[in-house]
């Protein structure tokens, strides 16, 4: 792509830092807030890959999925570099752009807190003042955005932060011109003279002063986010593609490679969303307030009010990945301030952890987990054992942050498009399930019911990983059946193809005791020659089968006070003809299995037990699915892959009105 010469009425964006998380979000905003906006991206070749192939691959970002087709036609793209003088263009770009400019965003730098002094200067502060001179040549500029961070200015116990200069030691042409030349005894020498925790908070500091004292004349923000994470809302909630700073924790807690953390668990973590960054930036930009203050200095902030504890994230994190496992049980073994007493915990857990994972080269990653989860304790322990009361005077976008709802947010991006898993795909079985814990793991760390159910459910496990490679449900397609039936509806979980009744009876019954966020109470799981009339009623009716091949059957109860715990199942119908009789509802939710048999199967499809249910007619519960589970093939993982998938059906009927239809013959529902 190359510039144009044409101008026109309408405003042209310079922005820089595209490629970065922040950058895409702010050009997606930018174009969706303006259709016929201009913009130009200045992008320099990576390696061997040239601005233009950087450029493409930019563009496939889902992160521009909202955007219409085309959308690239209204971006420019020139090869530059920030940190050279007149920013590495061309004269002809050069002239071009300060012909049409009217706009400029600069979001580029480096987050990499341990960067050389000097390689720290020139990403974050020769960058900045070289885009601002392009914005002072531009004739026609309007207004320009910088982004800094919000932690520029040192921390002081219970002492406000305001949007004003950060103090420094000496002038920062001075330090500046002494970094340059090397003039410093040592860089942690130099850091702690300036009471900065890195080179990357001190050269931006460094960069705000040189700003202000050069480019007061223009109409500049300088922008301070605090700790940027995914987003609220836009382009969708959860979109991240950074695992720096609080994904990367995130991350390591969840895949539990981080159980031990420096930290002060009262102190808060100020946590802000990428989209209420960008929406500041823009504001900032195209509807700045009529002020004479030049440099402009805005926190986009949370808050203490929007704001988790380090306590209260460890918790939502560990919760949320207790539910959706990665490798090892997420938990918090330390979380203080005391470095004995992570040593000594970090000590034991290496010692026990890694003998419980299986595969040398499974451990072989997890060593590397875990030497990224100390550089990160080393990292961090300035932001995780201080809290920073800032002062803000930008409006915060409505509604108000809940940082509960918010953690659960970013766990839900990071899982999702860091960890490259999909809750629609999810695993819960199988052979791939067991590789980050030992089943003895996975029977104690499960709250699932009583001692005895929780056996039966680990002798299924044991079962279905010599059975299967991979067992997956659609979990949100649960959860919205789920929803959709009527409160404290009974659910029957009826497969759709007839010969897999038994295996899809043996997995969704195991499903819904293994997952409690699904929040369904009470579970029958009875043979057919048990299940009350009315139920009988809601089932695709056919030719009567004989004892020896009666099949299985699940009925889940929503359970929407939360009354009865996961994991209570029954093997008798008595429980559930008493709700019946109370007028429960019964909804029927069709199941669809479907499996990928192994390359040395010879089946496409084979039920577990359809020919072998005789054996357990007559009985129910965890016995039943004992039974289902040991008439399994025997042979190692017989199926490559196994998913379940769920709908509800429209219809739903109370006890009476199902027996009237089982009495006058009327099927209540259309077979599937």
């Amino acid at each position: 792509m190359s510039l144009s010469r044409k101008t026109g009425d309408k405003p042209h964006l310079l922005l820089t830092g595209a490629t970065g998380f922040l950058g895409k979000v702010v050009l997606e905003q930018a174009l969706r807030r303006d259709p016929g906006l201009r913009v130009t991206l200045i992008m320099r070749p990576r390696g061997k890959r040239s601005a233009a192939a950087r450029f493409r691959r930019l563009s496939s970002s889902p992160c521009f999925a909202r955007l219409p087709n085309g959308w690239t036609k209204q971006v420019a793209l020139v090869e530059g570099d920030l940190s050279q003088p007149g920013a590495g263009l061309t004269a002809d770009d050069h002239n071009t752009l300060v012909e049409q400019v009217t706009h400029v965003v600069n979001c580029a730098a480096s987050i990499d807190f341990d960067l050389p002094m000097n390689d720290a200067l020139r990403a974050n502060v020769d960058s900045a003042l070289n885009v601002m001179e392009l914005a002072r040549a531009c004739g026609g500029l309007q207004s320009a955005v910088n982004v800094s961070t919000a932690y520029v200015t040192p921390h002081r116990a219970d002492a406000p932060i305001y949007e004003e200069p950060p103090p420094l030691t000496e002038s920062a042409s001075e330090l500046y011109n002494r970094i340059r030349r090397g003039g410093y005894e040592s860089e942690r020498r130099l850091l702690e003279q300036n009471a900065r925790p890195n080179s990357y908070t001190l050269t931006k500091a460094l960069c705000e002063h040189l700003l202000i004292e050069r480019y007061d004349d223009l109409p500049l923000t300088i922008l301070r986010p605090s700790i940027i994470s995914a987003a609220r809302a836009e382009p969708f909630p959860g979109w991240i593609d950074s695992g720096a700073a609080f994904a990367a924790f995130v991350y390591l807690v969840g895949a539990g490679h981080l159980q031990e953390l420096i930290g002060d668990p009262r102190a808060k973590l100020d946590i802000v969303p990428c989209d209420v960054v960008a929406a500041h930036i823009l504001g900032e930009l195209f509807d700045p307030p009529a002020s004479l203050e030049r440099p402009r200095i805005r926190h986009s902030t949370a808050g203490l009010d929007q704001s988790a504890t380090i306590g209260e994230a460890a918790t939502e994190i560990t919760r949320f990945f207790h539910h959706y496992p990665v490798d090892r049980p997420p938990r918090i073994r330390y979380l203080g301030p005391n470095p004995y007493a992570l040593s000594l915990s970090r000590a034991l857990s290496n010692a026990f952890g890694l003998l419980a994972m299986r595969g040398s080269m499974f451990r072989r990653r997890a060593r590397e987990k875990r030497r990224q989860a100390d550089e990160m304790n080393a990292r961090f322990r300035y932001f995780t054992l201080n809290t920073f009361r800032f002062r803000s005077s930008l409006n915060w976008p409505p509604p108000p942050l809940d940082p509960r709802e918010y953690i659960r947010t970013v766990c839900r991006g990071v899982y999702r498009h860091m960890m490259r898993r999909d809750e629609h795909e999810l695993l819960v079985a199988g052979r791939r399930h067991g590789r980050g814990q030992h089943d003895w793991n996975w029977l104690i760390s499960y709250p699932v019911g009583g001692a005895a159910t929780r056996l039966s459910l680990y002798r299924v496990r044991t079962r279905l990983a010599r059975w299967a490679h991979r067992v997956t449900i659609d979990e949100p397609s649960l959860i919205e059946a789920r929803e959709q039936a009527p409160p404290g509806a009974l659910l029957i979980m009826h497969p759709v193809a007839a010969h897999s009744i038994s295996t899809a009876a043996l997995l969704t019954a195991y499903t819904i005791l293994t997952r409690p966020n699904v929040q369904f109470g009470s579970v029958w799981v009875l043979s057919e020659d048990r299940l009350p009339q009315s139920v009988s009623a809601l089932l695709p009716h056919g030719p009567e089968l004989p004892r020896a091949h009666r099949r299985p059957w699940v009925i889940a109860a929503r359970d929407d006070a939360g009354e009865t715990p996961t994991g209570t199942v029954h093997d008798s119908a008595e429980p559930l003809n008493r709700l019946l009789a109370a007028g429960a509802t019964l909804s029927r939710v069709v199941v669809d299995l479907t499996t990928v048999p192994d390359e040395h199967s010879l089946t496409q499809q084979e039920d577990a037990s359809t020919f072998l249910i005789g054996r357990a007619a007559g009985s129910g519960g965890t016995r039943l699915l004992r039974r289902i589970a040991r008439s399994l093939p025997p042979h190692h993982c017989h199926v490559r892959a196994a998913h379940l998938r769920f709908r509800l059906e429209e219809a739903s009927v109370t006890h009476r009105a199902a027996t009237e239809l089982r009495s006058s013959h009327v099927r209540p529902m259309p077979q599937p």
